[in-house]
């Protein structure tokens, strides 16, 4: 049984089951030490692409459990792979000068980082009016090079220059993050993430097989991903969203059963036991029918799922190859082999399905991992093994190390995110507003501005969007959270306009007093929001009796031992009695006097009011600056001077500093709050829409608010 220091977890999120291996290498082979499945119970995930974050993670959770039983301790770390949907790949080359000495693994890894950043900067540019950010999952090496000489290792070789020509992925940020968050739902950090095709290669398809010109495909439930290779490197991916669950879509219609019947008239077709199978209808007929007429309600189906593939080949191969592995669970579907040979014009002997005789060349093990719908997971444990502990291409993040391939775009905000950083950490809350009337008047008290989140890169200070490369040293230290508003009755009446008189022995307020909905309270009343406030003045016995609901009739006012009228004026400290009054009249009724001690007021401080916005958020009429934040590295341009940018058609105004502004600093200018969403956040800038790290110019313009349509 694997120790935990040495366990490998891979997990595969497939659109109908999550499957989970638990590993280690040793020696030569890798030994599977369990592996546990689960079927989703409801459509939580559509042609590979998560849709519903919570039903993923609480089946992927019921893995890990399982597995963690087994094994006696706790998974923490975790491998994954995406599908590629909506995948993006791009070639790129790059070359650095050795330095004369052996070419060592960290040389490497930043050699081929460099081609990777090319291959991401190339699709930035073709994608940048699409307003699409993009991440990259996995790359693969093409070919090596040392002063022009093509080798298919660089460690240990010497010469003055070396080069590598690589073919990196990328997947739409949206896909990435949803991996992420399902992960962080059941308590795992990503140790990395590589893509479907990338991993279902290095389970079917060893090194010394890719000089061949081969073609993988793993079949799934949703997507059937294509990779191919040649010359000893990955020459091409692509995919198609037919998979498995069209064979199944033609069943239900075929033989009119749901899903889950369907499901499982199509495994039963996959195990070829050449024998009639038995259903219900939706109606709760029976009926019974051989192998070959069921093959005839899904031959369309299969035909055209064939077709695809074939054509999705030649497309990025340029002609048929010499061979084709078929993998994943949908690689069984009754007829597609032949059917895809026939649409290559290849001999039938050639597509082969399953590719476990290469697996059990790299697998030991008692589980029952070599059926072709294990491929993707014990790929993704082999990846995971190949790439190592990560030593030669990690960062250090707060003393801890973490491995950097295929973490997202390798910037800043990337490796944090990838670490379970949460948006709040990143950009910090702004306190809460207090809002309530005075006089009728709508008075809105903000909030503090939180304490941004302190980056340094190597020592020196760094934004979000600062590049990451093999070997640096990060700093991250979180953004605080702004106070809340705190605003008192006190806070509202100048130095010396409210001060204390005894009224029957008991201390209240006079001079500026306030009825805080509708009852009188002293200068220590915090106000809420939904408050509503009236003044008035209290200067004289008469204004006293009003405010406290004292009946002045037939009453003698004794204030300091003398009766005075009613139109004398207070003094502070004075002690006013009532002369004849009821014995069954109190001076003060119990819910009005103030018993709070007197404390000087401070001068009133300016509050700003807007109107109500129910579908754009408000900002403040004059707008504080943002406090400085660090430096940037030393990538990062210099401000000018003040940074001043139209938000919601209101300036507001940046200090000078060093770090650019990005987008998410306009946050703390407006009332959205991420974590209670009220529709669909927009955001844009200068008409078009924004990233959170988009750097911000002087005279941008920018608008944020909720679309609740």
């Amino acid at each position: 049984m694997v120790d935990e220091e040495r366990a490998v977890f891979a997990l595969d999120i497939g659109t109908r089951s999550v499957i989970g291996i638990v590993g280690f290498q040793d020696g030569d082979y890798f030994r599977v030490s369990c592996v546990e499945t689960e079927e989703y119970q409801k459509r939580a995930v559509v042609d590979g692409q998560i849709e519903d974050i919570g039903e993923t993670a609480k089946i992927a959770g019921r893995v890990k459990e399982r597995l963690e039983k087994r094994l006696g301790f706790a998974l923490k770390s975790v491998h994954i792979a995406a599908a590629g949907r909506v995948l993006r790949t791009r070639e790129a080359s790059f070359e650095m000068e050795t330095g004369g000495g052996l070419i060592t693994p960290e040389f490497v890894a930043k050699l081929e980082f460099e081609a990777i950043q090319r291959a991401y900067s190339a699709l930035m540019e073709e994608e940048e009016n699409q307003g699409m950010d993009f991440l990259s999952v996995g790359h693969s090496v093409r070919s090596y090079t040392v002063d022009g000489y093509e080798f298919s290792n660089l460690l240990d070789h010497q010469g003055r220059v070396a080069g590598v020509s690589v073919i990196a992925t990328f997947l739409p940020r949206e896909v990435v993050e949803s991996l992420y968050t399902t992960m962080r739902q059941i308590g795992l950090t990503v140790a990395a993430l590589t893509l479907e095709p990338i991993a279902a290669m290095n389970a079917v398809i060893p090194d010394d097989l890719r000089k061949l010109n081969l073609a993988l495909v793993d079949i799934g439930a949703g997507t059937s991903d294509i990779a191919l290779c040649e010359r000893g490197g990955v020459s091409a991916y692509t995919m198609a969203t037919v998979a498995g669950d069209e064979i199944t879509e033609a069943l239900m219609q075929g033989c009119l059963v749901d899903f889950a019947a369907a499901e499982e008239i199509k495994h039963t077709l996959s195990e070829k036991l050449k024998k009639k199978i038995a259903y219900e209808d939706i109606l709760g007929l029976p009926h019974e029918e051989s192998e070959e007429e069921l093959f005839e309600k899904i031959r369309p189906a299969v035909e055209n799922l064939a077709q695809v593939i074939s054509e999705r080949i030649l497309e990025v191969n340029g002609k048929a190859p010499s061979a084709v592995f078929l993998a994943g669970g949908g690689s069984q579907t009754p007829g597609l082999a032949p059917l895809v040979a026939q649409g290559l014009s290849m001999d039938v002997s050639r597509v082969a399905v399953g590719g476990n005789n290469y697996m059990k060349r790299m697998i030991v093990t008692e589980e029952p991992v070599f059926g072709p719908e294990y491929a993707t997971p014990v790929g993704i444990a082999l990846t995971a093994v190949r790439q190592g502990a990560g030593d030669a291409a990690a960062v250090t993040v707060n003393g801890e190390r973490r491995r950097l391939v295929n973490s997202w775009n390798s910037t800043v905000l990337g490796v944090l995110q990838m670490g379970g950083v949460r948006y709040d950490q990143l950009l910090g809350r702004t306190g809460k507003n207090v809002s309530y009337t005075l006089d009728g008047r709508r008075v809105v008290a903000r909030g503090q501005l939180p304490e941004e989140a302190v980056i340094t890169l190597n020592g020196e200070p760094a934004s979000l969007q600062s590049p990451v490369r093999p070997g640096d040293s990060l700093e991250f230290k979180p953004a605080q959270p702004g106070a809340d508003a705190a605003v008192y009755l006190r806070d509202l009446s100048a130095e010396g306009e409210t001060f204390p008189v005894f009224l029957g022995g008991v201390e209240v307020t006079a001079g500026q007093t306030f009825l805080v909905n509708g009852s009188p309270a002293g200068p220590e009343r915090r106000i809420e929001s939904r408050d509503e406030l009236v003044s008035r003045r209290v200067e004289s016995l008469a204004d006293l009796c009003a405010v406290h609901g004292l009946d002045p009739v037939g009453k003698t006012f004794v204030v300091g031992g003398a009766a005075q009228p009613l139109s004398y004026r207070l003094k502070p400290g004075d002690e006013v009695a009532m002369a004849n009054a009821s014995v069954h009249e109190a001076p003060l009724r119990p819910q009005q006097a103030q018993q709070t001690p007197f404390r000087p007021a401070p001068a009133q401080p300016a509050f700003s009011s807007a109107p109500a916005a129910p579908q754009r958020v408000r900002i403040p009429s004059a707008a504080a600056p943002v406090p400085p934040a660090p430096a940037a590295a030393e990538a990062a341009p210099r401000q000018a001077g003040p940074l001043r940018v139209l938000l919601n058609g209101q300036e507001v105004v940046f200090p000078q500093r060093d770090a650019p502004y990005e987008f998410f600093n306009l946050l703390a200018y407006t009332d959205i709050d991420p974590k209670n969403p009220q529709g669909q956040i927009v955001q844009l800038l200068n008409g078009r829409p924004a990233s959170y790290t988009a750097v911000l110019k002087d005279g941008d313009r920018a608008e944020i608010f909720w679309d609740k349509s």
